[in-house]
């Protein structure tokens, strides 16, 4: 993301293009699939410095037992995560009838761009809960409360100026009104 303006981002594809395009076209969080594939390269780099480590203790080179603990529980949670994702992902596969995946994607994507939305409205008027009512009115009732003001202003200002114009011609005429 290269800039922002209202609603349009401004964006730079790997490829080296750049260009507009609207804010609910992006998503915030990286795919399911692109997820499980660097959780999976976490993954082999850690069961690499596994078996660096247990060639150690083969070859009985000292490694510290804290940092071989720590390096296998990495390992296990890392494991962890990626068959939560891989089942979460069979999950979706399996619910997904074969031939409408184009459109159920498409759905759900809009599904959660119109979610994504919501919750930045509900977080933006959170977070203007201390400004002033006439922040959170509609556009419509800020017209109409401007109009009626204009209008008791200028009613205000006929009546000024009759009471300003009787009173000069009562000075004019020695107190008679005329």
């Amino acid at each position: 993301i290269l800039a922002k303006k209202d609603v349009f981002v401004q964006v730079t594809e790997p490829g080296g293009k750049t260009g507009w395009v609207h804010e609910r076209y992006l998503i915030q969080d990286e795919p399911d699939n692109t997820q499980i594939l660097v959780l999976k390269d976490k993954n082999e780099s850690l069961e690499k410095k596994v078996a660096q480590l247990e060639a150690r203790v083969a070859t009985n080179t000292p490694a510290s037992a804290e940092e071989t603990k720590q390096l296998e529980q990495q390992l296990n949670s890392e494991r962890l995560r990626v068959g939560e994702l891989q089942a979460q992902l069979a999950d979706i596969k399996s619910k997904i009838p074969a031939g409408s995946n184009a459109a159920l994607r498409e759905e759900i994507n809009q599904l959660r761009t119109a979610n994504e939305e919501l919750v930045q409205q509900q977080a933006l008027i959170d977070t203007n809960d201390s400004k002033s009512l006439s922040n959170v009115m509609p556009e419509t009732n800020k017209w109409k409360m401007r109009m009626s003001l204009i209008v008791v202003v200028f009613i205000f200002g006929i009546l000024l100026g009759v009471y300003l114009l009787d009173l000069y011609n009562r000075r004019r005429h020695g107190g008679f009104r005329v």
